[in-house]
C-alpha cells in the first residue's frame, strides 16, 4: 500500500436548506496546504441536495484538474456517509477516473 502524500477532503453545507456551498481542504506531506484549500458555490443543483452536490464539486474539481494537467490527489476523503460517497463516484466515473484515485467516506454514526 502506498502512503497517501496527496489528499483532499470535500463537506457540503447550506443554510437551513439555502445556499449550498462545499469546501476543499488539501493535504501534501501529512501538512494542511492552506494555499490550495478551496470553496465552490453550488451552480447545477437546487435546493438542499448533498448528494448532486458532492456529485458537481467532485467533478469540476478534478475536471479542471485534467484540463490544467495538474496533479491528481492519492486520495480523496468524502465528508458523508454512503449516498455522498456514491455520488463523489459518479463524479469520478464521469471523468474516467474510477480505479486511479482511492476515495473514502467518513460518516458521524455508521
Amino acid at each position: 500500500m502506498e502512503i497517501p502524500t496527496h489528499i483532499e477532503c470535500f463537506d457540503n453545507s447550506n443554510i437551513q436548506g439555502s445556499y449550498p456551498v462545499a469546501a476543499m481542504v488539501v493535504f501534501k506531506n501529512a501538512k494542511p496546504k492552506k494555499t490550495e484549500y478551496r470553496h465552490y458555490d453550488i451552480k447545477s443543483v437546487t435546493g438542499p441536495d448533498d448528494f448532486a452536490s458532492m456529485k458537481e464539486v467532485v467533478f469540476r474539481r478534478y475536471n479542471r484538474l485534467l484540463k490544467e494537467k495538474r496533479p491528481l490527489p492519492k486520495l480523496i476523503v468524502i465528508d458523508g456517509g454512503k449516498g455522498q460517497l456514491s455520488s463523489a463516484i459518479k463524479g469520478l466515473k464521469k471523468l474516467g477516473l474510477i480505479g486511479k484515485i482511492s476515495i473514502i467516506g467518513i460518516a458521524k454514526k455508521l
